[in-house]
């Protein structure tokens, strides 16, 4: 019953007139995927190395969400699921949550947001259930959330309103707008509906003038999202090398469809499309760029054999697209973790950690490292300005 009334407030908000949606761009970039030879003086002014600290209380598996709050660094890992918090030398601070039964104990959580002015972290339960913290880790309380098939992330929209995505059914969008106490659902914004977007992959999120901004992996349009409307902010264009609408098209199968596969995993199906070549991840912004991450899947990186990562940054003032899938020295070969208003935040992948050494802190070798027992090892790449 409870499900039947929260999907009847749903479809009565979405319906109605108090949401305002525009789906279209006054900003469209056009890039023409083609890597440049970019120098690191190029783009950036300096780098610095951040190893982050490994001890016994933040042992880092896989990074799996990140943000960057007042300098600090917070960290989800994969497997714990708890969130970790770092200073801006990488030193550890504090852990968040803890994984059990108990009172602000969780078992399944995959997303999280900071809200550095209000003293508070705030992680999603799969299972529907926000946790609330002070940044030292202290649990605050916890907030029942809409019946949905599951939670994925959080993120704040303002002091008062919550963007919530779930792994969506057929016939759902994933995102939705929440009120201060998680329990009235204001509105669903109008995204991509179609699966690729809200069930096979995760969305980015970040903020840029202090609005919370959303861009998907297939739908080339990135939306600013406040707490009466979803609008189109910019868009991307990648001619040739956009996804085929028609390639699209197939994978997306609505319940009762006489073209839907029921005997195979519908996901295992799109993953499998060789036609599905490319998608975006990564998207963020600040004063001096707009910038996504285009993974194409159809070519591989001679030195490593892995897929290429094209980096793109569009220049706000000039229009200009800088296209590169590495720096010319090697470095950045996969896309950044976050991006500031004054640095790219970067994982070190293993490989090449070696490129990185003069910008050590002072006092440590490469061979202080070790890549199969210490924690990931962070850089910021400073913009020029």
């Amino acid at each position: 019953m409870r499900q039947l009334l929260v999907c009847v407030a749903i479809c009565f908000i979405v319906c109605s007139c108090g949401q305002s949606v525009v789906d279209s761009a006054d900003r469209i970039h056009h890039v023409d995927i083609e890597p440049q030879e970019v120098a690191v003086e190029d783009l950036f002014d300096r780098i610095e190395v951040v190893p982050l600290e490994t001890n016994d209380s933040s042992l880092i598996y896989y990074i799996y969400n990140s943000c960057v709050s007042d300098s600090d660094i917070y960290i989800q890992d994969f497997r714990a699921m708890v969130v970790y918090r770092f200073g801006a030398d990488g030193k550890f601070k504090n852990r968040i949550g803890r994984i059990g039964q108990g009172p602000g104990e969780f078992t399944l959580a995959y997303g999280f947001d900071i809200d550095s002015d209000k003293n508070r972290a705030y992680i999603v339960s799969a299972f529907g259930k926000v946790y609330e913290y002070s940044l030292s880790g202290e649990f605050i309380c916890d907030y029942e959330l809409p019946s949905r098939l599951a939670y994925d992330n959080i993120k704040i929209v303002d002091d008062s309103t919550f963007m919530t995505w779930s792994s969506c059914s057929f016939e759902e969008l994933s995102g939705t707008i929440l009120g201060n106490n998680f329990d009235m659902v204001l509105y669903v914004p109008q995204l991509s509906s179609h699966l690729a977007d809200n069930l096979y992959t995760q969305p980015s999120f970040f903020r840029t003038d202090n609005v919370l901004h959303v861009g998907q992996c297939y739908n080339r349009k990135v939306y600013a999202v406040t707490r009466d409307s979803a609008i189109v902010d910019y868009e991307w264009d990648f001619g040739k090398d956009n996804v085929p609408d028609e390639a699209l098209a197939k994978h997306d199968i609505k319940s009762g469809s006489e073209n839907a596969d029921t005997s195979n995993d519908p996901s295992d199906i799109f993953r499998a499309d060789r036609s599905i070549t490319s998608y975006l991840y990564g998207h963020n912004s600040n004063d001096l760029y707009d910038y996504v991450t285009f993974r194409d899947d159809s070519k591989f990186d001679g030195d490593n054999n892995k897929r290429i990562h094209y980096k793109v940054f569009c220049d706000k003032k000039t229009g200009k697209n800088i296209v590169f899938d590495k720096l010319s020295n090697g470095m950045m070969r996969f896309g950044p973790m976050d991006m500031t208003e004054d640095y790219v935040l970067y994982q070190i992948p293993w490989r090449e950690l070696p490129l990185y050494e003069e910008y050590l802190p002072e006092g440590m070798k490469l061979s202080d490292i070790d890549p199969d027992d210490d924690n990931p090892v962070l850089a910021r790449f400073y913009f020029k300005k």
